[in-house]
């Protein structure tokens, strides 16, 4: 029985002039830079014989993951022409979406960042629980899920 290798792919630079924790926030498109990223990403995964036969392509929901998922399905379907394959699609899947974040729309830093603010500095006492948040418990049950579920299928 062959192997199945799952490549996790973050998505590029995101636009955001604001400096915002934008988590799960929809709107928040990839970055000309992110673009680049992405397509550098595509290219490196096109050209490689290990990666350039990937079978699937998921993203989460969100702009940012499907524009970086879509420059790689661009890529990988210039190769599947030439080999006379049928092109891949995006799928979505919201178990592979960003962590959950009380901070989410918030600014974000030093000065007037958001952490020292109002007290929220009470959320961030034990980087190992987060308390700001969703668990690293509950991320890692919902992408072994997804993961799981993918190398089945």
């Amino acid at each position: 029985m062959p192997a199945t290798t799952i490549h996790f792919v973050r998505h590029g630079k995101v636009y955001n002039p604001g400096h915002l924790l934008y988590e799960r926030l929809p709107g928040f498109h990839l970055s000309d830079r992110g673009r680049r990223m992405a397509e550098a990403t595509a290219r490196y995964l096109a050209s490689n014989p290990q990666t350039n036969t990937i079978s699937a392509v998921y993203s989460s929901p969100l702009e940012r993951t499907r524009e970086t998922a879509g420059a790689i399905i661009d890529a990988l379907n210039d190769v599947r022409a030439q080999r006379g394959q049928s092109p891949l699609t995006l799928e979505t899947d919201p178990r592979v979406i960003e962590a959950g974040n009380e901070f989410r729309g918030k600014r974000i830093g030093h000065g007037e960042g958001a952490l020292w603010r109002n007290g929220n500095w009470k959320l961030v006492l034990n980087l190992y629980k987060p308390s700001w948040g969703e668990s690293y418990r509950s991320i890692a049950a919902r992408m072994s899920e997804f993961a799981r579920e993918k190398v089945a299928q």
